[in-house]
C-alpha cells in the first residue's frame, strides 16, 4: 500500500507511536502461514511482485528528488515481510538461506538495486509457473534481495528501528485483517 499527503503524514505519526517491539519471528511467520493458507500462494506471490515493484518505483523517486524517508522505510519493510512470504511459500529450508551475498562495490548502486529487484520479480513469476523446475533460482534470489535491502538501508541511513516499527504496524494490520477476513484489500 502506498501513502499520500495526508495519510503519510499519518504513517509518520504512527511509527513515532510505537514504542517497544512486540512481534517474534514467530508471530510474523503464523500470520503468513495463515495468509498463505486463506488466499494461496499464487495470489500471495503476484503481491509479493507488486510490493517489488513499488520498492523499485521509490528507489526511481528517491533520486529523481530528496529522499522520502517513511515511504522509503514503508516499502523497504513492505519487500522483506514478502520475501518472508516467498520464503514460506517455497517451503525454504534455514540452511538453504544461510549463505551471504556481498554487494559488488564497482557498480552503480542504485542501477544494481533495480536490477536485482526487478530479477527477483522474475524468479517469482517464474516460481509460480514452475515451482519444482525454478524453487533454487528464487532461493537464490531471496538471498541476494536481501543484501540489497540490507546495503539499501545504509545507502539511504535507515534507522533499522523504524524498519522493525514499520514491520509489527505491518503485522497488526496484517492479524486485523486475518481476523476480518479482507486479506490484501
Amino acid at each position: 500500500m502506498t501513502y499520500k499527503g495526508e495519510d503519510m503524514k499519518n504513517l509518520k505519526k504512527m511509527i513515532m507511536t510505537v514504542n517497544k517491539i512486540t512481534y517474534t519471528q514467530k508471530d510474523l511467520d503464523d500470520a503468513i502461514a495463515e495468509s498463505i493458507y486463506t488466499i494461496g500462494y499464487t495470489k500471495t506471490l503476484i503481491v509479493a511482485i507488486e510490493e517489488l515493484g513499488e520498492l523499485i518505483n521509490v528507489i526511481s523517486d528517491n533520486t529523481e528528488n530528496k529522499l522520502d524517508y517513511i515511504h522509503t522505510v514503508e516499502e523497504l519493510t513492505d519487500v522483506i515481510i514478502t520475501l518472508e512470504y516467498c520464503k514460506q511459500a517455497a517451503h525454504m529450508k534455514p540452511d538453504e538461506l544461510a549463505k551471504t551475498y556481498k554487494i559488488p562495490e564497482n557498480r552503480h548502486k542504485i542501477m544494481y538495486y533495480i536490477n536485482v529487484l526487478s530479477r527477483t520479480q522474475q524468479s517469482i513469476t517464474k516460481f509460480i509457473r514452475h515451482a519444482t523446475r525454478s524453487r533454487q533460482s528464487l532461493i537464490q534470489s531471496v538471498i541476494i534481495t536481501y543484501a540489497v535491502i540490507d546495503d539499501m538501508v545504509s545507502f539511504y541511513n535507515i534507522d533499522r528501528r523504524d524498519i522493525e516499527k514499520m514491520k509489527q504496524l505491518k503485522i497488526n494490520r496484517l492479524r486485523d485483517r486475518l481476523d476480518n477476513r479482507q486479506l490484501f484489500q
